[in-house]
């Protein structure tokens, strides 16, 4: 029982997915069994509600970790870093997102060139994607918005004063 549990969260933690919330479900599942096995039979177990949702990208692939020739890959949606390991669920306006003229994804793994990168650093990429494809998601919102609000506050600017 607590062995499948332990492998739930290497598991999880492996893809690069290991926020609290990630590991509710392994750990409900472990209290249920334990509760069933010990002759409880109205366990009750109440999670928390996911903070930040699921990441926008997962780590995958066999190696050691360390970005070589990373490359973005448009038609299968990856980043990766080695031969074998990749960041996966990119798309390419994530990819090529820009701040202060560099290009964000691109940047990070430039500075990590030829380096070892550790599950914080998995787990940092992981959220630096799923906060540029919201910021991605929000400025298509404002630009969508954008033009009725500018209409509007003109509208009222230029309204005669009583």
């Amino acid at each position: 029982m607590l062995g499948a549990y332990l492998k739930r969260i290497f598991d999880v933690t492996k893809h690069g997915d290991a926020r609290e919330e990630s590991y509710y479900s392994g750990l409900e599942e472990l209290i249920n069994n334990y509760a069933e096995s010990s002759g409880k039979k109205k366990t009750h177990v109440t999670t928390l509600p996911e903070k930040t949702g699921r990441p926008a990208a997962r780590f995958e692939g066999a190696g050691d970790n360390r970005v070589r020739r990373y490359r973005y890959s448009e038609h299968e949606q990856r980043v990766y870093i080695n031969e074998t390991q990749y960041f996966e669920g990119i798309t390419q306006e994530t990819w090529e997102y820009q701040i202060g003229g560099y290009q964000v994804l691109n940047k990070w793994l430039k500075d990590r060139k030829e380096r070892i990168l550790s599950l914080e650093d998995l787990q940092h990429y992981c959220r630096v994607v799923t906060a540029l494809a919201r910021t991605i998601q929000i400025q298509a919102e404002i630009a969508r918005l954008y033009p009725q609000v500018e209409q509007d506050t003109l509208a009222v600017e230029l309204s005669p004063k009583a």
